[in-house]
């Protein structure tokens, strides 16, 4: 299961995502999409671990990633 909880996370200076919360569990599929700039790239880059969240958090299987 990933679970995405009160997201915030600002990327060179710049807020990208504010208060991002999402659940997948375990067999579902989700997509993410949106407009240019909406911070799709920015979240599947903070579940990689290249940029560091700034406050909430991110967990696989009830592990935060941090």
């Amino acid at each position: 299961m990933l679970k995405i909880s009160n997201l915030h996370a600002r990327v060179e200076a710049k807020d990208i995502l504010k208060g991002i919360n999402l659940e997948v569990n375990e067999a579902e599929t989700a997509a993410i999409v949106g407009a240019t700039g909406a911070g799709k790239t920015t979240i599947i880059n903070l579940l990689n671990r290249f940029y560091e969240i700034d406050s909430g958090e991110i967990k696989i299987d009830n592990q935060n990633i941090k």
